[in-house]
C-alpha cells in the first residue's frame, strides 16, 4: 500500500501489485538503466512518497542502492559530498528539491557528478528546463504519474524540446487528455489526462 500525497485534501492508501512494478523496470531499462550498466543509486525520498520505490526496483535489477539518511538528505552541502565520494549515479528528486542541490555543486562538482536525474514530483519550469538540458555530464528525465498509476505514467528526456513537457506514454500504458465529457481534445488545448494500462 502506497499513500498519495493528499491532492484531494485528504491522503489515500492505495493497494499497488508488484506485477505493476514489472511494467515500470522495463521502462526504466529503456530509458536509463540498461542491463550491463550497474548504477550506484541513491534513496533521497521519505518512504511514505510513492517513488522511494524507485530505488528498491533498481536494486532488485542488480543496481547497487545507498540509502541516504535525514542528516545528509536534508543538507544540500552534505547530500553533493556523499554524491561525489561515493560516486552516485542516479538520483530521483523532485524540482524544489534538486533547486537547493545545484548551487551546492551536484552538476559541477569535479570531483564527481551523476550521470541520471529522475525528475517528479512537480512540475519543472523554463529556467530549469533549460539548466538541466545544458549540463555537461548530467541527464534529466522528466516523469510524471499518479500514485494510483504504479508512480510513473509518462517521460521525457529533458532537453528533447526548447519547452517544458510532461512527455509521452511509457510502454504499455495509453495517455488521453480529454474534455469534460470525455472527449479527446485538440493537441495543445487543456483538458484532464486519463490514462489506461499496465501500471493501473
Amino acid at each position: 500500500v502506497i499513500y498519495t500525497s493528499g491532492s484531494t485534501g485528504r491522503p489515500k492508501g492505495v493497494a499497488v501489485p508488484h506485477r505493476n512494478l514489472t511494467n515500470l523496470l522495463f521502462n526504466h531499462r529503456n530509458d536509463f538503466a540498461a542491463p550491463g550498466r550497474r548504477l550506484r543509486v541513491a534513496l533521497t525520498a521519505t518512504l511514505s512518497f510513492d517513488t522511494s520505490l524507485e530505488g528498491p526496483l533498481l536494486m532488485a535489477d542488480g543496481h547497487e542502492l545507498h540509502l541516504i539518511g535525514e542528516d545528509v538528505r536534508l543538507d544540500a552541502d552534505a547530500l553533493v559530498g556523499y554524491i561525489a565520494e561515493r560516486r552516485i549515479d542516479f538520483l530521483d528528486l523532485t524540482p524544489t528539491y534538486l533547486r537547493r542541490l545545484i548551487p551546492a555543486g551536484l552538476l559541477t562538482d569535479p570531483r564527481h557528478r551523476p550521470k541520471i536525474l529522475m525528475l517528479g514530483g512537480e512540475a519543472l519550469d523554463d529556467t530549469l528546463w533549460r539548466d538541466l538540458a545544458g549540463a555537461e555530464v548530467t541527464v534529466a528525465h522528466n516523469f510524471y504519474g499518479p500514485t494510483e498509476y504504479t508512480v510513473d505514467a509518462v517521460s521525457c528526456r529533458v532537453g528533447e524540446t526548447v519547452r517544458p513537457v510532461l512527455g509521452r506514454p511509457l510502454a504499455n500504458t495509453r495517455a488521453y487528455v480529454v474534455d469534460q465529457d470525455l472527449r479527446p481534445v485538440p493537441t495543445g488545448v487543456p483538458g484532464e489526462l486519463c490514462l489506461a494500462g499496465a501500471q493501473l
